[in-house]
């Protein structure tokens, strides 16, 4: 079988090395066009025969990547191409977002919210809930840090932050 290029782009990365058993969906070549990574994946189970391309070689659509010839993959193939694939897990760096977005949310700074409604006040995002419909604001303030890294700490920061939200297409 040959597997030829969907576009045009470069190559960034070759998955396996020839005469490797590669499982349906397994990634030969990624492929780079317009800064976004594609990987092009076997069809199905086989051997990967040959490579033609190497990283850094700009490849036409159509071109000819590399070929895989028919045939069972090995067990340890197998095996890694269902271990690779958890569909449940949270990988670490997702983890590290959705912990740094929770830290300045109103559930996670019940001291700043009472402070506020104590004094006849709402939160920002209890303002914004009224206004905008459920899903389609998104805070992007919560992954950035200030400037004033010269005089505290990410830590320091990060703590005390979340006292309004990060928005620019609402006013807030």
């Amino acid at each position: 079988m040959n597997v030829t290029a969907p576009f045009a782009g470069t190559v960034i990365a070759i998955g396996h090395a020839p005469d490797e058993p590669v499982r349906a969906g397994a990634a030969l070549v990624v492929l780079e066009a317009m800064k976004m990574e594609h990987e092009v994946v076997a069809e199905r189970d086989g051997v990967l025969e040959r490579v033609e391309v190497a990283v850094g070689d700009t490849v036409d659509e159509g071109q000819l990547l590399a070929v895989v010839a028919p045939g069972e993959p090995s067990a340890a193939a197998a095996e890694d191409g269902a271990a690779a694939i958890d569909l449940d897990a949270i990988r670490d760096d997702l983890a590290a977002v959705i912990a740094r977005h929770a830290v300045g949310l109103d559930d996670a700074r019940d001291d700043a919210v009472a402070k506020r409604h104590a004094r006849g006040q709402r939160t920002a995002r209890e303002n914004l809930a009224d206004l905008v419909d459920d899903g389609t604001f998104v805070e992007y303030g919560p992954l950035i840090f200030a400037a004033q890294e010269r005089r505290r700490s990410r830590e320091d920061s990060g703590a005390n932050r979340g006292q309004r939200p990060s928005c620019r297409h609402v006013p807030c």
